[in-house]
């Protein structure tokens, strides 16, 4: 994506928006990075992009889930991914 001039920070900003809107009805304000995981192996690479939300407008709703849940980092191991 960098070889046509984006940026990767812009491309996760959008994909963050779009997808909070689609999944949870939610509209944010600006992000900001939070964190940045590579992992590569012989026959690809990963790059996750974290971005901490401090804004919102809307109450988060499941769309295209049946539930939601806020969970602590130590929860999530008893939720299948």
């Amino acid at each position: 994506l960098r070889d046509r001039g984006e940026d990767v920070l812009e491309i996760a900003e959008a994909a963050l928006t779009r997808e909070l809107d689609e999944e949870l009805g939610i509209h944010i304000g600006a992000t900001h990075p939070y964190a940045t995981v590579c992992w590569r192996s012989a026959s690809r690479s990963l790059q996750l992009i974290g971005l901490k939300v401090d804004q919102w407008q809307g109450e988060p709703h499941p769309n295209e889930h049946s539930e939601l849940a806020w969970l602590g980092a130590r929860e999530l191991a008893h939720y299948p991914m």
